[in-house]
């Protein structure tokens, strides 16, 4: 429309076409509480029936072929151009301070550098706060309280031009070339965390509170399992313990523990571990 507009014009029959911002009714008027104060973040100011007539007027009377009536909250702008780059359309009404960008490698080494100096817990919750936080912006929320890491993003509300937003503000924040399909790949904040600890710290050993928090679940899924597999379960444990303890040991007869059931293996662990008695007390 907007080239058929310049056409017409140039051709000696002017016209004029209204690219418009959001109204308070209209298609708009079905919009939420949650809509309406995220669209308000934006910086976005809808426009009301009297103020959509009064402007109608004035893009007709003002003779261009193209026109965009599309009230502004500047310091809102300036709120969002602080936490990543404005929409090209709006740069030039909200420029940020002048100053020294970081270069993406810069902003990057930056927060490598300071996830390297905290335990294992703490990058964790540095991280997951930096994605509940951005998350929270995105959605126009006040806190990152909203913001549970295992919620899905379409249960969160995300639409295709959210999860443009996010990835975008992701990559200031963090330095790095993410996806263009991040929230679609990684459909929870839990899952873009990762997604985000793997590229800033790759192949890093587990600290010794990972590997507890993994024993945790491991003995919480012992309590779920059947007789039928606790054979070849305790016969795992034994060869990686024993193997843990003195990497050059024989681990044993791991033919005779395979093929024994479960009261034949216990008999086994019990004698080698000197805890049967001629009574069979235990």
């Amino acid at each position: 429309l907007h080239a058929l507009t310049h056409h017409r014009t140039t051709t000696g029959h002017p016209t004029t076409t209204i690219a418009w911002g959001p109204w308070t009714t209209g298609m708009a008027h079905h919009l939420g509480t949650a809509d309406r104060r995220r669209l308000t973040g934006t910086g976005l100011v809808p426009i009301d029936e009297a103020s959509g007539l009064a402007l109608f007027d004035a893009a007709l009377a003002s003779g261009e072929p193209v026109v965009l009536p599309l009230p502004v909250n500047r310091a809102a702008l300036r709120r969002r151009a602080a936490n990543g780059p404005l929409p090209a359309v709006l740069r030039d009404l909200a420029p940020p301070p002048v100053r020294v960008a970081a270069s993406p490698a810069t902003t990057q080494q930056a927060l490598v550098d300071t996830l390297r100096g905290l335990p294992a817990h703490e990058q964790d919750e540095q991280l997951a706060q930096l994605v509940r936080g951005r998350i929270a912006a995105v959605l126009g929320h006040g806190s990152a309280d909203a913001v549970q890491m295992d919620q899905q993003f379409t249960d969160l509300g995300f639409d295709s031009l959210m999860s443009v937003e996010l990835r975008g503000v992701l990559e200031a924040a963090t330095g790095l070339r993410l996806p263009a399909t991040l929230v679609f790949d990684h459909p929870t904040p839990e899952a873009v965390h990762e997604l985000l600890r793997l590229e800033l710290l790759p192949g890093e050993s587990s600290a010794p509170d990972d590997v507890f928090a993994e024993i945790d679940r491991l003995e919480a899924g012992l309590a779920q399992l059947g007789d039928q597999h606790a054979a070849r379960v305790r016969n795992r444990l034994r060869s990686l313990l024993a193997a843990w303890e003195d990497p050059g040991a024989d681990t044993g007869s791991d033919d005779e523990l395979a093929e024994a059931d479960l009261e034949a293996v216990l008999g086994i662990i019990d004698d080698e571990l000197g805890r049967s008695d001629e009574s069979g007390v235990k």
